[in-house]
């Protein structure tokens, strides 16, 4: 990325530049929003200083929890992303996760997530969550996530916060999740194998 910054010219020519692009673009967005606000707009509320700090290790953007980004519609794949996202964060280092935030760092806000809720509101919103940590991970991570809200102008965000669990959280009894970098990796075989003697290794 620093190749075209500093020779756009060039990495046009050699047919690189599209590619850094489309690479990159979430970055990029994420850069170009922060830079068009002044520094104390992000240092006004702890949730606009996790999104100018921007995806990592401990931190992950959702911009819905189960509807479809595109449709409006119930997705239990997207319910599914943020779900392991969660246990990945228990089997790890903990974290935190904000709801109602794309990739880029913009603010989506929690309306079409509301819809799917029996109240249509945040305290809908947070029941369902604790119903999902209850029924769909073993053991339920009892006292190890936090749900709070805030209202920011351009809308809602649901921030998670997630501790690490002593225990091994399996997603639906079965699946293990762990972070590995900035992203979520699910573990089987051999690789599952290691990873829990090495845990145990650590906790002894």
């Amino acid at each position: 990325m620093w190749f075209c910054r500093r020779y756009p010219k060039l990495a046009e020519a050699q047919g690189v530049m599209a590619e850094v692009k489309e690479k990159y673009k979430n970055h990029l967005a994420r850069c170009e929003m922060i830079m068009s606000k002044p520094p104390e707009y992000w240092l006004s509320s702890p949730v606009l200083k996790l999104i100018a700090q921007g995806e990592g290790a401990q931190l992950e953007f959702k911009e819905t929890l189960e509807a479809d980004a595109k449709t409006g519609e119930k997705n239990p794949g997207v319910l599914h992303g943020a779900l392991k996202t969660i246990a990945a964060f228990l089997n790890t280092d903990g974290g935190a996760l904000l709801i109602g935030v794309d990739d880029s760092g913009e603010i989506k806000g929690l309306d079409r997530d509301f819809k799917f809720c029996k109240k249509h509101d945040r305290d809908g919103l947070e029941q369902k969550l604790r119903d999902l940590l209850n029924t769909r991970f073993t053991p339920p991570p009892l006292g190890l996530v936090d749900v709070s809200f805030e209202q920011l102008p351009t809308g809602h965000v649901c921030r998670v916060d997630i501790k690490r669990s002593d225990s091994i959280t399996h997603l639906d009894g079965k699946e293990v999740y762990i972070r590995d970098g900035n992203t979520t990796r699910k573990l089987e075989g051999p690789a599952l194998t290691s990873w829990i003697q090495e845990r145990m290794r650590q906790s002894s």
